[in-house]
């Protein structure tokens, strides 16, 4: 009797708490839906302090904090260089999605440092906000410049969906170690690493050696091992696309289509 009444309270437990998670899963998600419809576009004094150093041990560092209670997924930075130099303005985007020179959103009061770069001899060149993207979808910039930044999440998601299909394709073949890596080349994009190229390498050379201009192709004891490392990697770029997926501004439209509200 003892042990029946245990393993239903034991079975309640788990209920309760798989209640509870899926009502916290959907209290996040109405919240993150609540928030978009709210989302902005700053006309102009976006949430960002931005300090550019021009002198000193730091010139050329670029200061940005953001402001906002939400936090800052991307940014454009346009960099002026000298008149004199003939070099043209240059638009700089750092985007936490892609992985893109910035490596995650930026929270509310913290301070992301990045460099404007110059030639010796040759002044500091100015730099200014093209754009900025926050997490609930609310921005700051030109429609140019915004779409700067959402042009590369579209190929950015594109390619996630290329090389999460070859992947699929090589375990349901049960390819070698060479003829993963020449599928994933053969997609790649020419304006944007392959993502998982790099670290399918880097897993695989744990289990098999790469020489010369071919790999080793991977005997039938090693198959088990290499679907193992596939379908990790697998998981791991699912996760990225589908966070990428779920950005904000919605990639199915403009960048100031998906900005009903501006600020005042």
């Amino acid at each position: 009797m003892r042990t029946s009444l245990l393993l239903g309270f034991a079975i309640a437990s788990a209920a309760l708490a798989g209640t509870t998670g899926r009502l916290l899963a959907q209290d996040l998600a109405n919240s993150n839906h609540l928030a978009r419809r709210f989302a902005r576009h700053f006309d102009d004094r976006p949430p960002v302090m931005f300090q550019e150093e021009t002198s000193g041990d730091h010139a050329g560092r670029i200061l940005i904090t953001n402001m906002s209670q939400y936090p800052l997924t991307a940014i454009a930075i346009e960099i002026s260089p000298d008149p004199a130099s003939n070099i043209p303005l240059q638009t700089q985007c750092y985007d936490a999605f892609t992985h893109s020179l910035l490596a995650a959103p930026v929270p509310r009061g913290l301070t992301f440092v990045t460099s404007t770069g110059h030639f010796m001899g040759k002044p500091f060149p100015n730099a200014t906000i093209a754009a900025a993207i926050w997490e609930d979808g609310s921005t700051f910039g030109s429609s140019d410049a915004l779409n700067l930044i959402l042009e590369v999440r579209r190929t950015t998601l594109a390619a996630f969906d290329r090389t999460l299909s070859v992947l699929q394709t090589g375990l349901e073949a049960e390819w070698t170690i060479s003829q993963y890596l020449a599928a994933l080349e053969s997609v790649k994009s020419p304006n944007l690493r392959t993502p998982g190229m790099r670290e399918f390498q880097s897993h695989v050379a744990e289990d098999a050696i790469l020489g010369g201009a071919e790999s080793t192709i991977v005997s039938q004891s090693d198959k088990g091992k290499l679907s193992h490392v596939i379908k990790a990697l697998q998981a791991s770029l699912k996760r990225q696309r589908d966070q990428l997926a779920g950005s904000a501004p919605t990639l199915s439209t403009t960048a100031l289509d998906a900005q009903p509200h501006t600020s005042q």
